[in-house]
């Protein structure tokens, strides 16, 4: 036996675009927001094959206005609310990057703790940062953290 689902839609509202209207009251940054982003890796030293854990937090500093949305240009950035001032899980939302990065593979899988993962095929020294994004303002460089990773033996 077959089910049918039915929904009303609004008028206007297309059926393949969905309904996301925009609000009319929007939030803008008062001056460009300070955002800073701590990152960390599980360990420093490591054995080739061993999958180490990224973490990041980022902070957000700053004020915001709640602006009629009509009253801004077009393309200007705007949100629905203020960012949380603080995230404390965020390493899935970072551009990590290694040096030299050839020997390195992300697992870009969805974890539900937001952290990333990372593993080395190889022996060597390795830097890893990263870059974050950010609401109504400029990306947020993660600092560098040297990994030594070593055969086991």
């Amino acid at each position: 036996m077959s089910r049918y689902l039915s929904a009303i839609l609004p008028i206007g509202c297309m059926a393949l675009t969905g309904c996301d209207h925009e609000p009319s009251l929007v939030y803008v940054p008062a001056k460009p927001p300070e955002v800073i982003v701590e990152a960390s890796v599980s360990a420093v030293d490591a054995v080739v094959g061993e999958t180490l854990t990224l973490h990041a937090r980022r902070f957000y500093r700053g004020e915001w206005e709640q602006v009629k949305r009509k009253s801004l240009p077009e393309g200007a950035c705007w949100m629905r609310r203020p960012p949380p001032e603080r995230e404390d899980e965020v390493a899935d939302n970072i551009h990590w990057t290694v040096d030299p990065g050839e020997q390195a593979k992300f697992n870009l899988d969805f974890r539900s703790d937001h952290t990333r993962t990372v593993t080395f095929s190889a022996p060597g020294q390795y830097r890893i940062s990263g870059s974050s994004s950010v609401w109504c303002g400029s990306p947020v460089s993660v600092e560098p953290e040297s990994i030594l990773v070593e055969i086991r033996e």
